[in-house]
């Protein structure tokens, strides 16, 4: 526009640009409002999080994963931003920001240190699950800094899950096959997480050699819809699974019709809101002492 001075104007056709990439790329974008005010929150979200574990913005919930009985086998530790009126902040909004930010390993080392150490406080049968994003994996010393945090907690390698997307897998620059093998040399148990979206390559299956599958809930979603062949690819990944010794874990369990329908297609073990959701650790110790007291009075 007339009179709009030139920092401004390129500052505008750059979050254009952006949007335009982050949607697909060889598109028209027109700015609007929405845009600035997106690109604010963002700015704002990046400076709130640079001090996020200092301030104690950021803290763990726990989801439980369990078997077919219902019985917690272990736990997903979910990492939280809580916002500056309190209310929390979607990690499916924060994370891509820490990770633009070169904030994620950080913030990714700091879950991992909490994880493990309120692994320590359950008892040995329960293992405990950490997302790991690609970023993690750029020092390369991920398994000197958990083998440390292990001796530190005395807590044993086979209980702690890292669960990597397939995407981690493709960066070659990181070196990541030689950290997983590291990783798994010292005991420490990898899952390839939200297994049916993105590539899903079997070759991966046996080049990596997974301990855990977890199936995308996407799959979960449909299997209350008598959705016949969403329940037969199910199948067919529990199959696989047991084919190459991989635990298998349907994650977004959210009804009855869903349990079953996994529980028949042959997976393992379930995650989601039918069992519990994310909560703090107090809440997932209470729900193991409720759980070991069923199991003595049965």
């Amino acid at each position: 526009p007339p009179g709009e001075m030139q920092d401004k104007a390129l500052a505008r056709a750059d979050l254009a640009v952006y949007k335009a990439k982050a949607d697909g790329r060889s598109r028209l974008v027109m700015l609007d409002t929405s845009l600035e005010h997106a690109a604010a929150r963002r700015r704002a979200i990046a400076q709130y999080l640079q001090d996020g574990i200092a301030q104690g913005h950021l803290f763990i919930e726990y989801q439980p994963i369990v078997s077919a009985k219902r019985a917690p086998v272990g736990f997903e530790a979910l990492m939280r931003l809580k916002g500056p009126d309190g209310v929390s902040i979607s990690p499916a909004e924060f994370i891509p920001i820490a990770e633009d930010g070169g904030l994620i390993e950080d913030l990714g080392r700091w879950v991992l240190k909490e994880a493990i150490t309120a692994a320590a406080q359950l008892p040995e049968e329960l293992c405990v699950a950490v997302n790991v994003s690609p970023h993690e994996f750029r020092r390369g010393d991920l398994s000197t800094y958990l083998e440390q945090i292990l001796a530190t907690t005395d807590v044993a390698p086979h209980r702690i899950y890292l669960e990597v997307r397939e995407s981690t897998l493709l960066v070659a620059d990181m070196d990541v096959e030689r950290q997983l093998a590291e990783l798994r040399a010292i005991g420490i148990r990898i899952a390839l997480d939200d297994f049916g979206t993105g590539l899903s390559s079997l070759t991966h299956l046996w080049q990596f050699r997974f301990d855990r599958i977890k199936i995308d809930r996407a799959f979960s979603a449909k299997l209350d819809q008598d959705d016949t062949e969403t329940a037969h690819m199910v199948e067919t990944i529990a199959v696989l699974g047991r084919q190459v010794g991989t635990d298998v874990v349907a994650e977004g369990i959210e009804s009855e019709a869903q349990l079953r329908a996994a529980r028949a297609a042959g997976c393992d073990y379930f995650q989601g809101f039918l069992f519990a959701r994310p909560s703090s650790f107090d809440t997932t110790l209470e729900l193991v002492v409720e759980q070991a007291e069923t199991r003595l009075i049965s």
